[in-house]
């Protein structure tokens, strides 16, 4: 059973999920991050400098089975292998755009699953069909929302 938080409403999704990944890396978590074909090479950009005084380390698809196994945190498009290698041992799953099958045995595999949505009406609609079949899986799922329009 994995935990699964969705934070929705997110006015900026890439610094929203900056923050989020320099926590969980700091947390030792090692985190697989599904993005959208348009949000990958800009969340790999904004990794380098959303602060000015550190860089988060992370490798994006395409790297050496190698260095995927090394590195705490991936960044990967909504057609990764599942199977590659050290992707389907991370603690961690981040979303941020992606269309994937929540029901599917590998998101399952993570301990923790965290969905970041924007305000874009058609990205809380696909979220709102991803929460009814986490709701539905056989896997268990806990659910949270955390709704950032009051934050």
């Amino acid at each position: 059973m994995s935990a699964v938080d969705f934070h929705t409403h997110l006015s900026d999704p890439l610094q929203y999920a900056c923050r989020l990944l320099r926590k969980v890396y700091a947390s030792g978590a090692w985190v697989q991050v599904r993005c959208a074909p348009a949000w990958l090479p800009r969340l790999n950009a904004a990794l380098w400098t959303f602060s000015p005084f550190e860089f988060l380390a992370h490798t994006s698809e395409g790297a050496t089975s190698n260095v995927l196994r090394r590195s705490p945190v991936v960044l990967v498009g909504e057609q990764a292998a599942t199977q590659w290698p050290g992707l389907q041992t991370r603690d961690v799953l981040v979303n941020l755009g992606c269309a994937f099958d929540p029901a599917a045995d590998w998101v399952a595999a993570h301990r923790r699953v965290i969905e970041l949505v924007s305000q874009d009406v058609d990205q809380l609609n696909a979220a709102r069909a991803r929460f009814k079949t986490y709701r539905s899986s056989p896997h268990g799922h806990q659910l949270n929302n955390y709704d950032q329009r009051a934050a």
